[in-house]
């Protein structure tokens, strides 16, 4: 039985040079194009927890929700 990958949630906030990008349980990184946010927030998670960048999946939603 393989284990289940996880997902972290991923919140976006516009802000005047990109945007911040809110990491549930992780922290928080900025992109200054919304063409680089899946890309910023693979490498962010992937570096605070020593794994490769395609071993979990991202849920990314506008919004300080």
């Amino acid at each position: 039985m393989s284990a289940e990958r996880p997902t972290y949630n991923v919140r976006l906030i516009p802000w005047e040079h990109g945007y911040e990008v809110h990491v549930d349980c992780v922290g928080v990184t900025q992109a200054s194009d919304r063409n680089d946010i899946e890309e910023m927030a693979r490498d962010f998670v992937a570096t605070e927890f020593d794994v490769p960048a395609d071993s979990f999946d991202l849920a990314i939603s506008d919004g300080a929700a």
